[in-house]
């Protein structure tokens, strides 16, 4: 299973190329749900599904929501 460092650097040179999205953390920097836009990708492009979608994190912890889904597009990739 990958830490959360490890995450944190995959997901920072995933979305790189993405205009606005600078993964600085894995809190803040998907509260705006950018991010998981960049992500969106994955989804359509190899079939990963999404396990939330950026309104779900409204309300919630981001860290303990963001770190399973970060995960499986980790590991499906």
């Amino acid at each position: 299973m990958a830490s959360p460092t490890a995450l944190w650097d995959w997901c920072r040179v995933t979305c790189a190329r993405y205009r606005n999205v600078e993964i600085k953390n894995l809190t803040t920097s998907f509260r705006d749900g950018l991010a998981f836009c960049a992500f969106e990708t994955a989804e359509t492009k190899l079939g990963i599904p999404a396990l939330l979608h950026p309104s779900d994190l409204v309300s919630t912890k981001v860290k303990k929501c963001c770190l399973p889904n970060l995960l499986n597009l980790h590991i499906l990739s």
